[in-house]
């Protein structure tokens, strides 16, 4: 009988590929890195995620206690059996091993029986576990994202953190440094300021 059965590992790890507040701008089209509104924007606490792990842990240390002491007992059943298991070759005895048998079936479907339960309460867990870490992480950039509605609410000027815009000003920073270089270098016979101005609409 094998002591260590089966069962899942959690998908979430704590701290690993935890969110931060630039995940969450991000498919939103913001981001303040470094500028004066960063601070408003709450950094990941996985405190709560070490709790739930940590209960998670006890919990399924006690089902294995649980289960090594129930394959415990089925080994010391097989074991008794196996002993006081008599000589073949008597008559009657057909009958009598034909009932041994039957009741080393029977300790065999328990065994088969308190593994698949022990099992199905071990994935249970880490399922628990892996939905209670996926809702912490769901609050937390839900909070983001109401911090963020509370700027926009408030009247604040974000319009330079939007990362589009962004992009346009990189953009044009780019091509105001190509205004200061050689049109004919390399090979490259181009109107630079014209490029320029039809890009950033001068």
């Amino acid at each position: 009988m094998p002591h260590t059965p089966y069962h899942n590992e959690p998908i979430y790890d704590v701290g690993s590929n935890a969110p931060t507040y630039q995940d969450t701008m991000s498919p939103l089209g913001y981001d303040f890195t470094g500028s004066k509104y960063e601070k408003y924007f709450d950094k990941y606490d996985a405190t709560g995620e070490n709790f739930a792990t940590q209960s998670n842990a006890l919990n399924q240390a006690y089902q294995n206690q649980q289960y090594q002491s129930g394959v415990s007992g089925f080994q010391d059943q097989l074991a008794n059996q196996r002993r006081n298991t008599p000589n073949t070759g008597f008559a009657g005895s057909g009958s009598i091993e034909r009932g041994l048998n039957q009741s080393r079936d029977q300790i065999m479907r328990g065994y088969n029986d308190l593994t698949s339960s022990f099992q199905y309460n071990q994935a249970q867990s880490n399922l628990g576990l892996q939905k209670d870490i996926w809702g912490m992480r769901k609050d937390y950039k839900e909070d983001t994202r109401g911090t963020l509605i509370d700027l926009i609410g408030s009247g604040a000027d974000l319009d330079a953190y939007e990362t589009d815009f962004q992009e346009e000003q990189e953009t044009a920073n780019r091509l105001r440094g190509n205004m200061n270089k050689d049109p004919y270098e390399n090979g490259n016979n181009y109107n630079t300021n014209l490029t320029v101005n039809r890009t950033i609409g001068g």
